[in-house]
């Protein structure tokens, strides 16, 4: 948010710089317009608007500048101005308003063309090319550029936040496993000192846990390359987001159920014997 208001301060600053000179050239130079000297209060139009003069005397020979027909018309100085006079640089806050539009490019163009009717056009564009080029192509851009930055950096704090809940669950999930396992080993040493355990029983959970102590060792030795084709499988798995969840699932219910394997070995009747130590 830092950002945005440092660049929406540097982009007022800009404006209103741009507004005090525009209030210094062309205060009240916009209400001078074409009446008809048949009728004062008729406005002589040239096209469908308006448009501002200069004066009604050619002879002043100003270059780009609007002059009334003496003939038909005069220059009076009672129009209210393009846009009911909102168009126009007569304060500082119809000076602001005009600048923004002129640096948004919606009708800078007019604006452009009625100073150059009112005053000529020798020295007007040294007002308007630095208004475009710093206000618009610069200033507008530099926001954009900034709102841009500013949406990349949530979208990485969402992305961050999304993997962090994703972590803290399958931990969770972990450690539900884990105790699960731990009750399970508890329960087949309880089975283990019991008198009524059967020599078969024992033989099934002790080579069962050999088995399991044989996997990890195997597994020990292997070390990096299962690693790697570990990190393979999870980016395969990421490629489908509609999966992602199932697949971390199996594998964390894998590794649990590889520390502690004997319960595939065990004869049917421990699972009932092991319920009933838990009631």
């Amino acid at each position: 948010m830092a950002p945005l208001l440092q660049i929406g301060l540097l982009v007022l600053f800009a404006i209103v710089i741009f507004a005090i000179i525009g209030l210094e050239f062309y205060s009240g130079i916009l209400h001078k317009t074409c009446y008809s000297l048949s009728d004062l209060h008729e406005i002589v139009t040239e096209g469908e608007t308006e448009t501002p003069c200069h004066s009604d005397n050619k002879s002043l020979g100003i270059t780009g500048a609007y002059f009334c027909d003496s003939n038909t018309s005069i220059c009076l100085e009672r129009w209210k101005g393009p846009n009911f006079g909102i168009t126009s640089f007569d304060n500082i806050g119809f000076a602001m308003l005009t600048v923004f539009q002129c640096i948004t490019q919606e009708g800078w163009t007019s604006m452009l063309y009625w100073t150059n009717d009112a005053l000529g056009g020798q020295f007007n564009f040294l007002y308007f090319i630095p208004l475009i080029v710093l206000g618009s192509f610069f200033m507008l851009n530099l926001v954009l550029g900034v709102l841009s930055g500013e949406f990349a950096k949530e979208r990485e704090r969402v992305e961050n936040r999304q993997e962090f809940l994703k972590l803290r669950r399958q931990q969770q999930l972990e450690r539900e496993l884990n105790g699960y396992v731990e009750w399970i080993c508890k329960a087949e040493e309880v089975i283990l000192a019991e008198e009524r355990t059967t020599d078969e029983e024992k033989a099934h959970i002790m080579e069962a846990r050999r088995r399991a102590a044989a996997k990890r060792k195997k597994l020990k030795h292997l070390g990096k390359s299962k690693s790697t084709d570990t990190e393979d499988e999870e980016n395969e798995a990421e490629e489908d987001d509609g999966n992602i969840k199932c697949v971390q699932t199996l594998k964390i219910i894998s590794s649990a159920l590889d520390s502690c394997p004997v319960i595939v070995a065990w004869p049917e009747s421990l699972p009932s014997r092991i319920t009933s130590l838990a009631l």
